[in-house]
Order: structure tokens, then C-alpha cells, then sequence
């Protein structure tokens, strides 16, 4: 299961989108035009600095850290296990006195604390300035939603470990298997109905791998889907849903609403494709066929219809390439 322990900047998760994460507290700092956005991870008695934005004010540096036993808002928050904002620190009766307020500069706190799916406290997510700050409501209450939005990837992180856990990966390649689509697949769905975002399912299928196994023996198509599944892996992000769903069928789940991206994702994993079938010791005419579908999340589509259609898709492609 996950450590919850472990280090998220010196040992980071292999599911886990530091970029991501970046780019939610740089919009942090920008929406509330504070002077940092910060995401904090509490481990064995100490705060430590995750991600925070990389605007030229930001007093915090990533991997900063300070002690539990240092009186600060973050400890506050994990005593209390409830959100907290102080308008005005310097003014405050209790907050004045606290070490960043008293011999530093931060003068107004937002923060949110952050819970691993069991309740357990990962950390928190706040917005700090070196100003006073008088946010409206709907400020406040939007950074409940970015602190959803972490706690979903924090989910994203448990599920992970359960496929693994629950042998859900293909011994031949090491992505997932059908079963591990599945149960990931239904996640990720149910997230991008929550947080509005768009999934696209690329469907893959090498062709004439029949002919390469009877002509040189199934070792030989098994280089060429070992090959396929480093060429996913290569063009994808680990956060990305990468499964061989059948002997030389591959599913990926990407969030994307651009065709064009999408499209020329698919381009792009061709040719790599092609280039590394080249560098294999047979004569063969082994190449891949590329369906994809992307998808409004107020559709509502099941995981089980996008892949189907995305299968369609790829159909239309593979017959669309003998007919050429």
C-alpha cells in the first residue's frame, strides 16, 4: 500500500503529476494575487514544502521544511482538522506572535488542510501573502475545490497501489491489464464527470502480427508488443492510463479536449513505433492501427461504450489501410 510517509519531493510517486501540481499553485498565486501557493506534506513530525509557485515574490522555496513543534498555521490546521484564514496577522492576537509573522514577512494566511482517503492528514494547501487580504466567499470556498482537487489525486495515488496489490499488471509488457482499466478507468471516469474534464481513449492494434508469429515463432511477436508498450510508455505521463486489454490490443486514457493534440499524439506514437519495428531482426510488415474518441464529461459515456467506440474507430483505420 502507499507509504504516506515517503518524501513527496525526494521520493515522489510514480503516479503522481508533479507538473500538475506546479501549475495548480502558480494559478494559486495568480487567481488570489498572492505571494505564494503552496501545497504542504506532513510527515513524521515535520512540514515540508511540495509544490509552490514560482512567481519572483515567493518567499517559499520548494523542500523548504520547519518542525511540528514550531507554532504555525499548517499545525493549526492538523490539530484542528478545519480550514483557516487570518485576514490580518500582524494585527492579530494570536497569529502576531507566531515565528513567520513575528520575524518574517507573511501577513495573511488561506489554507485548507488535505486528507489522504482513509482521513489521514497529507498536508494542506494554502495561499500566503505578504499583505493583508480581505478575500470574498467565493475565494475562500474556491480553494476548498483546488484542495478536491489534490485529495482526488491522493485517491488516484491508493488506487494505483490497490492494482498493483491486486496483480492487475501485464506480466509481458507491466501496464495494466483489462482488469486494471477497469478498475483505474472507472476512477478516472468518475473524476472527470466531478472536476468537468474531458478523457480521450486511444485505441491500438498491431497489425499482421498473426503472420510475424507464424513465420518466425511467437518470441517474435512479443518483441513486437514489448516494443509497442515502451513506445507508450515513452509518450506518456505516468498519470496517464496505459493497458494491453488483449494479445495485441492497447488501450490509453489521456485528459484532453484537443483533437489536435490527441491527433497528433497518435502521429507521433506511430512513427516511434515504426522506427523501433526497424531496429528488429525480422523482414515483416508489422505496423499499428490508431482509433481514438474524446469525450465530454456532461455525456456522461460509461468507460465500457468510449472504449468500444474508440475500438470502432481503430477498425475504420485498419480496414481504411489494407483498402490503400
Amino acid at each position: 500500500m502507499v507509504d504516506i510517509k515517503s518524501c513527496f519531493v525526494k521520493s515522489p510517486h510514480p503516479f503522481f503529476d508533479c507538473q500538475k501540481w506546479q501549475q495548480l499553485v502558480n494559478t494559486l498565486a495568480e487567481l488570489y494575487n498572492a505571494a505564494s501557493g503552496t501545497i504542504v506534506q506532513f510527515r513524521e513530525s515535520e512540514f515540508n514544502v511540495v509544490a509552490t509557485s514560482s512567481n519572483d515574490d515567493n518567499f517559499l522555496m520548494q523542500n523548504s521544511n520547519w518542525p511540528w513543534e514550531m507554532r504555525s498555521f499548517c499545525r493549526h490546521m492538523m490539530e484542528t482538522k478545519q480550514s483557516l484564514y487570518v485576514k490580518d496577522a500582524v494585527n492579530h492576537e494570536v497569529w502576531c506572535q507566531v515565528q513567520p509573522v513575528s520575524e518574517g514577512p507573511v501577513r495573511s494566511y488561506l489554507g485548507f488542510p488535505l486528507f489522504w482517503p482513509d482521513g489521514e492528514l497529507f498536508g494542506s494547501i494554502c495561499v500566503i501573502d505578504i499583505k493583508k487580504t480581505d478575500y470574498p466567499d467565493l475565494l475562500v470556498q474556491l480553494l476548498s475545490q483546488f484542495k478536491s482537487l489534490i485529495e482526488g489525486d491522493l485517491q488516484r495515488i491508493v488506487d494505483y497501489e490497490v492494482v498493483k496489490s491486486l496483480a492487475l499488471e501485464d506480466q509481458l509488457t507491466g501496464l495494466h491489464n483489462l482488469r486494471g482499466l477497469n478498475v483505474l478507468g472507472q476512477q478516472r471516469v468518475k473524476d472527470a464527470h466531478r472536476f468537468m474534464q474531458h478523457v480521450a481513449i486511444v485505441y491500438l492494434d498491431i497489425d499482421n502480427l498473426k503472420q510475424m508469429n507464424d513465420e518466425y515463432g511467437h518470441h517474435s511477436g512479443d518483441l513486437c508488443i514489448v516494443e509497442l508498450a515502451k513506445v507508450l510508455k515513452s509518450v506518456t505521463r505516468d498519470a496517464d492510463i496505459k493497458a494491453r486489454v488483449g494479445g495485441d490490443e492497447f488501450v490509453v486514457m489521456l485528459l484532453s479536449s484537443s483533437e489536435e493534440f490527441i491527433s497528433q499524439w497518435c502521429r507521433r506514437l506511430i512513427d516511434k513505433y515504426d522506427a523501433a519495428l526497424k531496429k528488429l531482426p525480422y523482414q515483416h510488415e508489422v505496423s499499428v492501427s490508431v482509433g481514438y474518441g474524446i469525450y465530454d464529461p456532461s455525456d456522461e459515456v460509461p468507460l465500457e461504450k468510449m472504449v468500444q467506440l474508440s475500438d470502432n474507430a481503430m477498425y475504420v483505420n485498419k480496414q481504411a489501410k489494407k483498402r490503400a
